[in-house]
């Protein structure tokens, strides 16, 4: 009983930090272009119509891969391509202001994002392995390592 109920005050206190964060998003512009200056116009163009706060989130999940020593480069580079993209659907998807309300009190994933995300990017005609990592960047339990260790980071920030 004491676990569950200390789970759902670490999720709810959690939710509450996220909220600050979309009320009052940390972003700097020049920080911003020079991380998407190497993705194709298309890509920078979807990617512009995301909110400020969802783009200062992925800069943070972008910061925390980019200054992870422990990393070698070759793992850097897939996980700050996949930490600019993971998110993209968003620019197409808005959940209700009911589910964000109840995504602090329960424990839901906004999952419909990552479809939105994926189509847009195979539209785009992204790598086949990237896109299903958009897809799957919410799905516990993954076989594959570089998803496992980008959800590490994306479950942080």
């Amino acid at each position: 009983m004491i676990a569950v109920l200390r789970r759902f005050l670490q999720r709810a206190l959690y939710r509450v930090w996220q909220f600050k964060q979309v009320l009052f998003p940390e972003l700097q512009r020049s920080d911003w272009e020079n991380a998407v200056s190497c993705l194709s116009e298309p890509l920078k163009g979807e990617l512009g119509r995301l909110r400020k706060s969802e783009k200062a989130h992925i800069m943070r999940v972008w910061s925390d891969i980019s200054h992870d020593g422990s990393l070698n480069e070759t793992d850097r580079v897939e996980l700050l391509e996949l930490a600019l993209v993971h998110d993209i659907g968003k620019a197409v998807t808005r959940p209700t202001l009911f589910f964000k309300v109840a995504k602090v009190l329960l424990p839901l994933a906004n999952t419909e994002h990552c479809v939105a995300g994926a189509k847009l990017l195979k539209r785009l005609k992204q790598n086949r392995q990237l896109i299903r990592r958009v897809l799957r960047h919410h799905d516990e339990g993954s076989s594959d390592r570089i998803l496992r260790l980008f959800q590490a980071y994306d479950d942080r920030n």
